[in-house]
């Protein structure tokens, strides 16, 4: 079983996404909270924290989890990208 990955806030329009397998590079953050927005935490007995921020500018996005093996439910990445995309104000 993979890591929990949760939405920081569940009206955040982001996916809800699932790890398939352990994942073992992960890279978790403490985003100023001033300058941006939590979008993911992640809740596993090895690591807990925040793992992806958007900017207040809406002009940076990070994920600390590689995206190939955060599709646990087909078709999610697929949606995170259209979402970071229209956050950031990018046309698909």
């Amino acid at each position: 079983p993979g890591a929990k990955v949760v939405r920081s806030d569940s009206s955040n329009g982001f996916p809800e996404l699932t790890t398939a397998s352990t994942i073992g590079f992960v890279r978790d953050l403490v985003p100023n909270e001033n300058l941006s927005r939590k979008i993911y935490e992640l809740d596993s007995p090895q690591i807990q924290g925040n793992i992806a921020f958007i900017d207040a500018t809406n002009s940076i996005f990070f994920i600390g989890l590689p995206l190939d093996q955060s599709e646990g439910t087909p078709g999610t990445i697929t949606t995170l990208i259209e979402k970071i995309m229209q956050e950031l104000g990018i046309a698909p």
